[in-house]
């Protein structure tokens, strides 16, 4: 177990916010040319879904970067696969050979297992690496015949709510991401909403366009991941 003063000391912490934004730039000649739709409209929409995607992805693995100035700071938005014990159990799967079928079963059947020790809010949604996913897809019996017809199935099967398929380059090294979210506190300061700027710089005769949002976010329950 850990010693008491890290338990105390984690579940006392406090998670200060920071910023996220995407910039975009554009040439005013391209801007002026394209006259089959409103490219800045588009673009600002774009630009919306991607911050969002930013977000969700530094609050589960961490944005990806390992250093630099644009790394979203883990302090303040703390990714859950990189979280304390206190907070979220690591599990290490086991399997007999390296088969598709053998890796599947073995994970859907280990994180079964784990959810016995889950002390989160209600069921979790599992977030798994598509490659993963694709694994328990195929599943099939001894005639041959898939065993489960959709990711509904495989949900139910793992004892989570929903399946959420994470394109591999983004889960990396973790296979399953068990957790409900309503456990991940998102916080923000006053004026810390999501704001859009535009600007145009007349030396590279481009506008700049730069959506941005500050907030800060952990989980809340003990091992509730």
């Amino acid at each position: 177990g850990q010693k008491e003063e890290e338990v105390v000391e984690a579940f006392s912490r406090t998670t200060d916010p920071t910023t996220i934004y995407k910039l975009q730039k554009m040439d005013r000649d391209n801007l002026i040319d394209i006259t089959s739709f409103d490219v800045i409209t588009w673009l600002k929409n774009e630009m919306d879904v991607k911050l969002k995607e930013e977000c969700a992805r530094a609050i589960v693995y961490g944005d990806g970067r390992k250093s630099g100035k644009n790394k979203i700071n883990e302090g303040c938005i703390r990714p859950i696969v990189k979280d304390v014990a206190a907070y979220k159990t690591d599990v290490t799967v086991g399997y007999k050979d390296d088969t598709d079928s053998d890796i599947a079963l073995a994970l859907m059947d280990q994180v079964l297992v784990a959810l016995d020790d889950n002390h989160g809010t209600g069921t979790p949604d599992a977030l798994v690496k598509q490659s993963i996913v694709t694994k328990m897809r195929l599943l099939k019996d001894k005639n041959g015949y898939r065993i489960y017809k959709n990711l509904d199935e495989i949900a139910g099967a793992m004892g989570v709510k929903r399946i959420i398929p994470v394109p591999n380059s983004i889960a990396g090294d973790n296979l399953v991401v068990a957790v409900n979210l309503a456990d991940y506190y998102v916080g923000t300061d006053k004026g810390g909403q999501k704001t859009m700027f535009d600007d145009f710089d007349l030396d590279v005769n481009k506008y700049e366009y730069l959506i941005e949002t500050r907030f800060s976010g952990a989980l809340v329950e003990p091992k509730c991941a």
